[in-house]
């Protein structure tokens, strides 16, 4: 599944060559180079995995980079990770433009966002319709 795209899976494997389990060796590259593909695909958990492993890769700037976009997705992972070096936390703003989304839509499908009809609004503005 890793190789098929699957993120979740990616992850894992990253974690596997991250901590030398199972049968893999323990490889902080190999670790990176599956982070990275699950975090290209937007799983934030493997965006803050992928930042750790930078960081003891020396890879600060980058780590700095995917840590503030997990931060922008809310994720306290990476919040903490920033505030402990003292680094600026941005707002979760990718987190709430998709809650906003998901409630548009919910509201879409439960007519919340139904308008009422012209002529009834025209009728309340006095504007005569012919029939």
């Amino acid at each position: 599944p890793a190789n098929e795209g699957d993120v979740v899976a990616q992850h894992n494997m990253g974690v596997l060559s991250r901590d030398g389990l199972g049968s893999a060796e323990r490889d902080p590259n190999m670790a990176a180079v599956w982070f990275l593909r699950s975090a290209q695909q937007g799983y934030v958990p493997a965006m803050v995995s992928l930042a750790e492993v930078q960081t003891t890769l020396g890879q600060d700037a980058a780590a700095q980079s995917w840590l503030t976009l997990a931060a922008r997705w809310g994720n306290t992972e990476a919040i903490e990770h920033l505030e402990v070096r003292d680094l600026p936390v941005p707002e979760a703003d990718l987190y709430a433009d998709l809650m906003a989304k998901k409630q548009l839509q919910s509201m879409r499908n439960t007519g919340e966002l139904l308008r009422p009809p012209i002529r009834k609004i025209k009728e309340q503005e006095g504007i005569d319709m012919p029939n």
